[in-house]
């Protein structure tokens, strides 16, 4: 608990300080590693989710009326506060992975200064990692 409580505050720090690459770096790490935790996946995978699978993801518009009205209370927060992005496992299967309203923001943040952090245009991944090349 306290490293998450940590790490919401390191992260909310970092989305409101203005662009710096040293922070734009510490965001993006602090990110990859917020989703991990709340996912409890494998690291590898949320390091190779793509920009196109990120974009494509899924939010409650898309979920169909007679599903919504079949969920608990509980379950309807859920569907109307996280977004599913489907992303590429072990063996080229489709992994889910629910994201947070935070992780969210964060990874918009990221891709809102992705050029001036020096990344690639045609890098294809959304969490970058020093050792990550195309």
């Amino acid at each position: 608990m306290r490293l998450k409580n940590f790490m919401d505050k390191k992260t909310e720090s970092l989305l409101e300080t203005l662009f710096n690459k040293a922070d734009w770096d510490l965001l993006n790490q602090m990110t990859l590693a917020q989703i991990v935790m709340f996912i409890r996946r494998r690291g590898g995978e949320m390091q190779r989710m793509q920009v196109d699978s990120y974009t494509s993801r899924m939010v409650n518009k898309d979920c169909p009326q007679e599903v919504y009205e079949a969920l608990s209370a509980t379950e309807r927060i859920l569907v109307n506060t996280m977004v599913r992005v489907e992303i590429r496992g072990k063996r080229g299967r489709t992994v889910p992975v629910l994201m947070t309203e935070k992780s969210q923001s964060c990874l918009e943040v990221l891709f809102k200064w992705r050029n001036e952090a020096g990344v690639a245009k045609d890098n294809i991944y959304v969490l970058q990692s020093p050792t990550m090349a195309l």
